[in-house]
């Protein structure tokens, strides 16, 4: 593979990104992982994440020596791909809630973030809308994860049934307390696989997907075979096996090579910060 772009995340959310390089990209080699071993990333405490993100990121420059690499997880992104920055040699991108368009958007003023609690509850967070809301404007944070459950498990292939009465139950929910609140940013990787669900039933919204600014910022790539490789990490301690993955890789009609890895966890951090 030549320099290929690497995308990361600990499960099946970051694949919807990758999935949307390979169209803009048609001609760049790119390199998929599942990091599975630590997944999910949401539940980690900071320090814990920091570590992991690191790790995942030393083990894809260390060998597969990518042109890019793309942190496919809003938690991280807000929380510590700052401080992961300065001790990885290649240029990396993250995922972040489009709060500025969803704003432009809106014709209320009102739009909701949605993600995981740790991603929500962050400091980081409060003060990432801060800094992108204006006077006048307001963007509310809500805590989705049942909706990622539904999907972190497989179950939105599985069970559609519920899947639907869940995702409507949610957005209710939401518009009851905020009746003019027309736009929601989908800021968990795992969210846009419900696009259908969310659009079906609400039509008259809006919902963005992160994966578009992504590729937007992403201006020249290296050319090399159009080629593809996935990889998946699993531990003693992974919920998920990889013949798990694969079924549902296969649910989703994905069809790549995979391959299982082992990710180090480095101790430099300790000696970093």
């Amino acid at each position: 593979m030549q320099k290929a772009i690497a995308i990361f995340d600990a499960g099946i959310g970051s694949y919807s990104i990758t999935e949307k390089l390979r169209k803009a990209f048609p001609k760049a080699d790119l390199v998929y992982l599942a990091d599975r071993a630590s997944f999910p990333y949401g539940h980690k405490t900071q320090p814990e994440l920091l570590s992991l993100i690191y790790s995942a990121m030393n083990f894809l420059q260390d060998n597969y020596s990518p042109q890019l690499i793309v942190l496919a997880s809003n938690v991280p992104s807000v929380t510590v791909l700052e401080q992961v920055r300065e001790l990885i040699d290649v240029p990396i991108i993250g995922v972040y809630p489009p709060v500025k368009k969803a704003l432009d958007i809106s014709t209320s003023s009102l739009v909701g973030v949605l993600g995981v609690k740790s991603l929500v509850c962050s400091e980081q967070m409060t003060r990432y809308i801060e800094n992108n809301v204006i006077k006048g404007q307001q963007a509310k944070s809500f805590d989705a994860s049942e909706l990622v459950h539904l999907v972190e498990s497989g179950e939105f292939l599985f069970n559609q049934e519920k899947t639907k009465e869940t995702v409507k139950r949610y957005i209710d929910t939401l518009l009851v307390q905020y009746p003019t609140m027309d736009t929601f940013t989908l800021s968990s990787t795992h969210l846009p696989w419900l696009w259908d669900y969310f659009t079906t039933l609400y039509p008259t919204l809006n919902f963005l997907d992160p994966a578009d600014d992504v590729v937007a910022g992403i201006r020249s790539v290296v050319d090399g075979s159009g080629d593809i490789l996935g990889l998946v990490s699993t531990s003693e301690k992974s919920q998920f096996s990889v013949e798990d993955f694969k079924k549902m890789l296969d649910k989703l009609n994905i069809n790549i090579p995979i391959e299982q890895v082992d990710i180090p966890q480095e101790s430099r951090l300790s000696r970093s910060f």
